[in-house]
């Protein structure tokens, strides 16, 4: 019981990750849909992550605003997708710079 309670409040969890990601703009609804249904991104939803990535990185003084050691990189996102220990670092990171922002 205590371990299906664990599993449902983490997905829930999750699940307002994702609805965040869509309120900030960096996933469409669809992209959030897909993930959530465990459905894997297509090429074109991973380039349009990653050129909402670089329009985040070319904003005026987004240093200001969120530090670049709270910002994930494309390279970070790649490597969330293939190592599990570095997605859950990854999520964290965004859970933090989404707090502040």
């Amino acid at each position: 019981m205590k371990e299906y309670i664990e599993t449902e409040t983490e997905t829930e969890e999750n699940l307002h990750k994702l609805h965040d990601l869509v309120e900030e703009g960096v996933l469409t609804k669809e992209q959030a849909e897909h993930i959530a249904d465990g459905e894997e991104l297509t090429q074109d939803d991973v380039r349009e992550i990653f050129d909402k990535i670089d329009e985040m990185e070319e904003l005026k003084d987004v240093d200001k605003y969120l530090p670049a050691k709270l910002r994930i990189t494309k390279d970070d996102y790649y490597r969330a997708m293939t190592d599990d220990i570095f997605r859950v670092q990854t999520l964290i990171k965004l859970d933090t710079a989404l707090t502040i922002i």
